[in-house]
């Protein structure tokens, strides 16, 4: 069955999945900011509708997880689409289904990150199976877990210009249709994943087991770092944009394409850079250096009055914060030589749910200032406030570093 495969085809499925992804993780951050005066929203129901994409993504990741063994990865993507399907008509129809749109904002994004959950712990292992299985091809050669993370951060910067460009174009008052022109990623993927045969997700033989893995305390450590890594690059990811609308009144276009669009491209650079740095360098020391330039980022964003500045610290930190998480990814596949490809999906639940408590914490903390400062100022203690993620995230890279170091049968300098 193996010969019948087309890697080309089945990638370009891959990447129309990511595509769906990436519209669902930032298709509320980008349009709520300047519908907020039309429905009469507060940054309370921006940082609460962000939330619930990223529980709905963690809850529905960890579903999958758990039933995997029971579960058919093409039907899995095919039902990930239609709730991405159905999500995003509800999102574009809400006034006409609820008197308070948020409600239907909200039921929306809900329903179609149930779909983005499920995408996001089933797209990696099958271009990570491409990977093994198809090695000679160069078009499926390249897909390393820093690859892979340039992937996603190329998607997302395109979908933020399409979605961007539509509202500029069209006018805010049409959004619907920009919401409704995404239907044809899940749409188009759906069709092409009917016709194709998925590769063998093949797991090593000397698997260990899902008890063998929580018993070890590196785990606990790298799950404590994806956790603190997610929140960290989330927070950036999902506020940069509305940071610089606010801070220092830019318009809606220019935010969302210098500065989010802008983020994640340098996260797309990043990664290709630290593909090749990760050949010559300690990947575990290059997650020290990574972190604590990004935790300066956080701190001058916080405090410099010049947006120039800040455009750069942005970019900074983007280059950087694209290791964390594919970073943390390789160590754990070193560390568990003989541990098996559901090990990534957990830590990208893990991901998603570190990135769901830095929102919440930093919206919660965004809302209640602006009681008794001025919004600008309130956006500017948040991210400080959220520079505690990077922080912590270093203390645990320090300690990740220090327990694979005290492993005498691998070489530290060599493997990590």
């Amino acid at each position: 069955m193996e010969e019948k495969i087309n890697y080309n085809l089945v990638m370009g499925m891959c990447v129309l999945g990511v595509l769906t992804q990436m519209a669902q993780t930032i298709l509320s951050t980008i349009l709520l900011v300047p519908l907020m005066d039309v429905y009469q929203l507060r940054y309370i129901h921006f940082g609460n509708i962000i939330v619930i994409n990223f529980l709905m993504q963690t809850l529905s990741g960890a579903i999958c997880i758990w039933q995997a063994p029971n579960l058919d990865k093409k039907k899995m993507i095919i039902v990930a689409n239609l709730f991405s399907i159905a999500g995003l008509i509800i999102f574009a129809i809400a006034q006409s289904l609820f008197r308070d749109a948020f409600k239907g904002f909200l039921l929306g994004t809900a329903i179609f990150s149930i779909g983005s959950g499920i995408l996001s712990v089933t797209l990696v292992p099958i271009m990570e199976a491409i990977i093994a299985n198809n090695k000679e091809q160069m078009t499926t050669k390249m897909f390393t877990m820093p690859a892979i993370t340039c992937l996603y951060a190329v998607c997302q910067a395109i979908i933020i210009m399409l979605i961007t460009g539509a509202v500029v174009i069209l006018g805010i008052t049409r959004w619907r249709i920009a919401v409704l022109f995404l239907l044809i990623l899940p749409i188009l993927s759906t069709i092409l994943l009917i016709t194709l045969e998925l590769p063998i997700i093949k797991d090593k033989e000397l698997s260990l087991s899902f008890v063998d893995i929580w018993l070890e305390p590196f785990f606990w450590w790298i799950i404590a770092g994806t956790l603190l890594g997610g929140a960290t690059f989330a927070i950036l990811n999902q506020y940069v944009s509305i940071f610089f609308q606010d801070v220092f009144e830019w318009s809606f276009e220019r935010a969302n394409l210098i500065g989010m669009a802008g983020f994640v491209i340098m996260m797309g650079v990043g990664s290709i850079a630290n593909l090749h740095l990760m050949k010559v360098f300690a990947t575990s020391k290059l997650l020290l250096v990574n972190i604590s330039i990004v935790l300066i980022a956080y701190n001058l964003m916080a405090i410099v009055p010049t947006y120039g500045a800040v455009v750069v610290a942005v970019y900074i930190a983007g280059l950087c914060i694209s290791l964390v998480i594919s970073g943390l990814f390789w160590l754990t596949e070193k560390y568990f030589e003989s541990a098996g490809g559901w090990v990534f999906s957990v830590l990208i639940v893990f991901s998603n749910l570190g990135a769901s408590i830095g929102i919440w914490c930093v919206g919660q903390l965004i809302e209640n200032m602006t009681k008794v400062v001025s919004p600008s100022l309130a956006f500017k203690i948040g991210i400080f406030g959220a520079s505690l993620a990077p922080m912590m995230a270093g203390l645990c890279f320090l300690i990740i570093r220090k327990i694979m170091a005290d492993r005498v049968f691998l070489k530290e300098t060599e493997e990590f």
